[in-house]
């Protein structure tokens, strides 16, 4: 009896276990502002509904700090016809230079934000996301960041 219960289970978790993958995704572009300008804009969390509408429908900072280390703000949205709610954390933020940001809920995200000067006036800015999942929402999911990378 326990053979027969078990034997499907163990079928659909081979049959699913190719259906995730680890994706990355890593650009730079140029922008024509000063690095504290692109910053403050990277890291304007209640903003990111404006920044990335494909992703984010609303965003309310849910922590008492509002800038640096510990930030946390929830996200909801849809992706592919799936709503979702997700909650972030900031796990490492150097004023002007780096933001890296977690997702709590199901730790499946990261994202690495840096800025650096080109020269006064035009700012790098290089975005590095590494994330798991559903396999065939990969290209459509990395394309919503190459048009944020073209902006």
């Amino acid at each position: 009896m326990i053979k027969k219960l078990f034997l499907p289970l163990v079928v659909c978790i081979i049959m699913f276990s190719g259906c995730v993958t680890n994706s990355e995704f890593e650009k730079s572009i140029t922008i024509q502002a000063p690095k504290e300008i692109v910053f403050a804009i990277i890291t304007d969390y209640e903003n990111y509904e404006t920044l990335l509408p494909m992703l984010h429908d609303s965003v309310t900072i849910v922590s008492e700090e509002k800038k640096g280390n510990g930030v946390v703000w929830e996200s909801t949205g849809s992706f592919k016809n799936h709503k979702f709610t997700s909650q972030w954390t900031v796990t490492e933020y150097i004023e002007n230079e780096k933001v890296v940001i977690k997702d709590l809920d199901k730790g499946i995200g990261e994202t690495v934000l840096t800025v650096k000067d080109v020269n006064p006036i035009e700012t790098e800015y290089t975005m590095y996301l590494r994330t798991k999942m559903y396999k065939p929402y990969e290209k459509d999911f990395i394309a919503i960041y190459e048009k944020e990378m073209k902006i």
